[in-house]
């Protein structure tokens, strides 16, 4: 058995023991970016890969695809994981840029321009040249984005927002993938709280909000919000279905 992982330390407390669970198993794990896990595992290159809705909706009309319903990442409302940071004096939006343009939570970011601002502007690679909007993930030395990208998603779509889900071929071994993903996880991080940091000065009250890393009642409704709006926005050529494996396609 082959995993892809994507090489993403915002990801690391779903693949915690990654190393461990495979040696144990005999499987090899790749690490690599999030696009190549989603095509990896199209491509039968990998048997499981840990992808994003993005990711898993690709394989539409191509392979037909499980997700394993245990660990997995979701943000709900203020996360400070992805913002949208725009330009001083902007009168209008024509253009965006990102770090990772492919990457799913710049994609949702250009979502955001568009839902909320009928922007429907083309998303570049960040280059020397500044764009009226940058999306990219938030960093450390970061100044606090104008928009926080869970947060606005979680407004539009009262939903959380779906990150990183396990997804197999649909001959796995259902009993075997679904408990290695679970060892996989660290066992102590089920929910990380996010609080902002405010001023101790002043009136603004912090927003908050949370990361959770384990499946629940509320992760296939985010998904099918999630799947449809990318869907809508032409990120797939067909509606993919949320297939659970070991369950009817939902």
């Amino acid at each position: 058995m082959k995993i892809a992982i994507p090489d993403s330390p915002l990801l690391s407390p779903l693949t915690r023991n990654v190393d461990a669970v495979c040696t144990e198993r005999g499987w090899s794990v790749i690490r690599t970016s999030e696009a190549a896990c989603a095509d990896m595992l199209i491509r039968n290159t990998v048997d499981v890969a840990l992808v994003s809705p993005l990711g898993y909706g690709k394989a539409v009309g191509v392979v037909d695809e499980r997700i394993i319903p245990g660990p997995c990442l979701m943000l709900h409302d203020y996360c400070r994981v992805a913002g949208l940071w725009f330009a001083e004096g902007l009168a209008d939006i024509t253009t965006a840029d990102s770090s990772t343009p492919d990457a799913f939570l710049s994609v949702i970011g250009s979502i955001i321009l568009a839902e909320k601002f009928d922007v429907s502007a083309e998303l570049k690679k960040r280059s020397s040249a500044s764009a009226d909007c940058r999306i990219d993930l938030v960093s450390e030395t970061d100044p606090e984005p104008a928009l926080d990208v869970s947060e606005e998603w979680t407004d539009i779509t009262e939903q959380p927002l779906p990150v990183a889900i396990w997804a197999c071929r649909i001959d796995a071994d259902i009993d075997a993938v679904t408990e290695a993903v679970m060892a996989m996880a660290d066992p102590d991080i089920l929910e990380t709280t996010v609080v902002e940091s405010v001023p101790s000065v002043g009136d603004h009250f912090p927003r908050e909000g949370k990361r959770t890393w384990r499946w629940s009642d509320d992760v296939v409704p985010a998904l099918e919000q999630t799947v449809e709006l990318l869907f809508y926005h032409q990120h797939f050529r067909e509606l993919p279905a949320i297939k659970l494996l070991g369950s009817d396609p939902m």
